[in-house]
């Protein structure tokens, strides 16, 4: 089966080339793993849009897309199955304008916090914890996606109230 790569501008024998000095422009030289040159602008819309139009090919309808908070993708995305479906379809989009999911592992703990010896150690017990409150999260959004059976409004009214905010 093909990749499903729409746009690549990545290549490491162009780039490992021109730092030996040599004049390689891509994606026109052999061995050349990209499709775009390096310089091309990407627009997440337009890519929502093709990636769209592949589903849809398939006759598979998107009802939720989950992105980071600020990709524009949906959009395109939702203008594929409109374009292809029904006019009136929406594509619901799970992560909020203002939503971010920072790498719970890259995060700042208290310096005494983890047990160990060595730094490499006390960086073991902080991914478990990471990974920990990772999965904690993932669970307690399932379980308010179910009882609220996927009413996004309700179940973020709901963790809105239980956290204070």
């Amino acid at each position: 089966m093909k990749p499903f790569c729409l746009v690549n501008k990545f290549c490491w024998v162009g780039a490992w080339l021109r730092g030996k000095g040599y004049d390689i422009e891509c994606p026109n030289h052999e061995y050349c793993t990209s499709n775009t040159n390096r310089y091309d602008p990407l627009s997440e819309k337009d890519l929502g849009y093709e990636i769209g139009k592949k589903i849809a090919k398939l006759d598979l309808l998107v009802d939720y897309c989950t992105t980071d908070g600020d990709a524009k993708s949906v959009q395109g995305l939702k203008e594929a199955m409109q374009e292809t479906f029904d006019p009136l379809w929406s594509v619901n989009r799970l992560a909020g304008v203002k939503v971010s999911w920072v790498k719970y592992s890259e995060q700042k703990f208290s310096v005494g916090m983890f047990p160990g010896a060595t730094k490499a150690q006390r960086n073991d017990f902080k991914i478990a914890f990471a990974n920990y409150l990772k999965l904690c999260s993932h669970g307690i959004m399932n379980s308010l996606f179910a009882k609220y059976n996927g009413d996004r409004q309700n179940f973020l009214a709901v963790m809105v109230y239980k956290m204070g905010l």
